[in-house]
């Protein structure tokens, strides 16, 4: 007799774990019926479906990088760059400083300026200068855009200011920057 009702619990779990299993199996198919239905009658109501549109930015230059040798006060050293953007649309970016070399021990006499399109857009008086050495990525232009179809002119500029101070610890030294594109 006990061994019949063992078995009858044992058939009775199981049809109780396998009823509990097919509840679980129809509410998540009729929740997932219920959303999937929402969402497409939201989708035909608004009669808009969604679009994105990409744009494609091409970041040309003549070399990579910007470098100075044996440098003596008065020196300036000029790289000329291009940002195209081929898209259709309007692109936000920075210019980075990506890799940096300078052991100068008078960091103010080095002087960056930046033209885009001509128009200078960093000066001599943002006191800016060329960073001590770095590796990791860092802005020296921010808040830069390129319109669809349009290319943005720079041209970099680092000048070793020549001052009335002594400058003989620095005259001779080499610099070099990486500028790169971040967005």
């Amino acid at each position: 007799m006990k061994e019949m009702e063992k078995e009858n619990n044992i058939k009775l779990i199981i049809t109780l774990v396998i009823s509990i299993i097919i509840l679980i199996t129809v509410v998540v198919v009729g929740t997932y019926s219920y959303f999937v239905q929402n969402v497409n009658d939201t989708r035909n109501e608004n009669k808009n479906p969604s679009t994105l549109n990409t744009a494609e930015i091409d970041f040309a230059f003549e070399t990579g990088t910007l470098t100075g040798e044996n440098l003596i006060p008065g020196d300036v050293i000029t790289k000329s760059f291009t940002v195209k953007n081929n898209g259709t649309g309007t692109i936000p970016y920075n210019l980075m400083w990506t890799a940096v070399t300078n052991n100068f021990v008078n960091q103010n006499d080095l002087v960056v300026t930046l033209e885009e399109n001509g128009i200078e857009i960093i000066s001599e008086s943002d006191n800016i200068t060329l960073p001590t050495n770095i590796t990791t990525s860092t802005v020296l232009k921010d808040n830069l855009n390129v319109a669809a179809g349009s290319t943005n002119e720079y041209v970099l500029k680092i000048t070793y200011k020549n001052t009335d101070e002594n400058q003989i610890e620095d005259m001779g030294k080499n610099i070099s920057a990486t500028i790169d594109l971040g967005v």
